[in-house]
């Protein structure tokens, strides 16, 4: 039986040539090329998902929470700004906040709205809404990832998604 260190003697161990190693280099600097643009909208749809999914939550809360507290409650943008975020009060009562007016949850120009600080989303005791839409536009994504979130009168919100600008 011939032993394994045998089979190598008289031969080197050899590594990557210059030019194998070129090639590898080349063929990585390609898929980096070619890839990263599919992951920058990749992102960008995942931003507007999740801003439609959190801005929904956000009105199924507000409108559960007017029925059991027997009160108004309203969805209004932070400072007057959807993209900085938005609050949930019961009068002057915080109940949910997302966002900060220090710290953006979206770029700008993302979420517009009919609803405003001054006419904010309200749901009565009852749950029924003033009526009204938001709207998510990212830049750059890609896809069907343009949501609009319609609010109906009896509080039910209604999402379409088109094609990204």
């Amino acid at each position: 039986m011939i032993a394994v260190s045998h089979l190598f003697q008289g031969r080197a161990i050899r590594g990557l040539t210059l030019i194998e190693m070129m090639i590898t280099l080349t063929i990585i600097a390609i898929l980096a090329a070619v890839g990263g643009p599919s992951i920058n909208g990749m992102m960008q749809n995942r931003t507007a998902d999740a801003l439609r999914d959190h801005l929904e939550m956000d009105i199924a809360f507000a409108r559960s929470q007017a029925v059991v507290l027997a009160n108004t409650v309203n969805v209004q943008p932070l400072s007057g700004d959807w993209n900085i975020g938005w609050q949930v009060l019961q009068g002057a009562t915080l109940l949910r906040t997302r966002g900060s007016n220090s710290q953006h949850t979206a770029a700008a120009n993302t979420i517009s709205s009919t609803f405003t600080t001054s006419a904010p989303l309200s749901f009565d005791s009852q749950g029924r809404a003033s009526t009204g839409s938001l709207l998510i536009a990212v830049t750059n994504c890609k896809g069907e990832h343009r949501h609009t979130i319609n609010i109906n009168f009896i509080g039910q919100t209604v999402i379409t998604s088109g094609a990204c600008p």
